[in-house]
């Protein structure tokens, strides 16, 4: 059986798939199989996947389109590697990533149920939008980890992440009620039960260019689920400092995505509820929330007639 299961979710990604998938093929790092776990696509994805000629790559299909937490979760149900490495379909790796993200977690015990790299942002091709490499202090501390994360003092993506696949059969896999940041809420579950390794170096680059803008209301309605399942489990191991530190990440969240959906009143009201729950709480994304109340006290820009 091999070490590593690569698990890549895609959705009508024909066009950029390849870019993934090689990625994969070119680790250094070669015991690893491929799942490509495709939640009903309508184009060609199964057949691209499927000209590959490497052994190694496995095509999966979901039954019918359900977010790519139900994808994901295809993949590891077939997966028989020791450890699981997620790759999402418009992005890629580094070839070092596996090498040494399994050379970490085999050198540490069980407990050590998470191993995360820095990742290189990429916009129109060329254009680097960020680069965010992993600062954890006191690593290996639970608490630390789970505080820094319910704070959003903690940026990761998901293809950053290998996974021990006994973690997943501790905590369960991504919540099936949830399509928008299901990997959020799983990473709440592990995080209060395993150690994170933090490799500080950048091996995943993620394209920018097909970010597509969420749905303001399922982005809340989710947002809102996770805080309703997990202030139990914050509230055990941060106290009720960290329940309103979670209550207002997940408030100030929801105020973004009203902001960038244009609803700058409805994003004020959140954002209020967000100051109140934990004023001294400092996200990441308080400017684009401000810059969206100071759209609002401007009024709706007019634009020029078009008949």
């Amino acid at each position: 059986m091999p070490e590593v299961s690569v698990v890549i979710p895609t959705y009508n990604r024909a066009r950029v798939i390849p870019r993934a998938i090689e990625s994969a093929c070119r680790q250094t790092f070669t015991d690893l199989e491929i799942l490509v776990a495709d939640d009903a696509s309508t184009d060609d994805t199964e057949r691209v996947v499927c000209e590959y000629s490497d052994k190694r790559i496995h095509y999966l299909r979901c039954d019918k389109n359900a977010g790519a937490g139900i994808a994901r979760n295809l993949g590891i149900r077939h997966a028989q590697g020791n450890f699981i490495a997620f790759l999402d379909s418009d992005d890629e790796w580094l070839p070092l990533k596996i090498e040494k993200q399994v050379s970490i977690l085999k050198n540490r015990s069980e407990d050590w149920g998470i191993c995360l790299t820095g990742a290189q942002y990429i916009k129109d091709g060329s254009r680097i939008a960020k680069k965010s490499g992993i600062v954890m202090p006191n690593e290996g501390d639970r608490g630390n980890a789970l505080r820094a994360f319910v704070a959003g003092r903690w940026p990761y993506v998901t293809p950053a992440l290998m996974i021990r696949k006994s973690v997943f059969d501790s905590v369960g896999c991504f919540a099936s009620h949830i399509r928008r940041g299901e990997d959020d809420e799983f990473m709440l579950r592990a995080l209060a039960r395993f150690r994170v390794a933090a490799l500080r170096e950048v091996h995943v680059i993620v394209h920018m260019d097909r970010v597509q803008p969420k749905d303001p209301d399922v982005m809340v309605g989710d947002r809102m689920a996770m805080l309703r399942t997990h202030e139990p489990i914050v509230r055990q191991y941060l106290g009720w400092s960290g329940v309103r530190m979670l209550r207002s990440r997940v408030y100030y969240d929801a105020a973004s995505s009203r902001a960038r959906a244009g609803q700058h009143l409805r994003s004020i009201g959140w954002m209020f509820r967000a100051f109140c729950s934990y004023p001294l709480f400092t996200p990441r994304r308080p400017a684009q929330v401000f810059l969206a109340i100071v759209r609002a006290l401007k009024g709706p820009k007019t634009s020029p007639s078009r008949e």
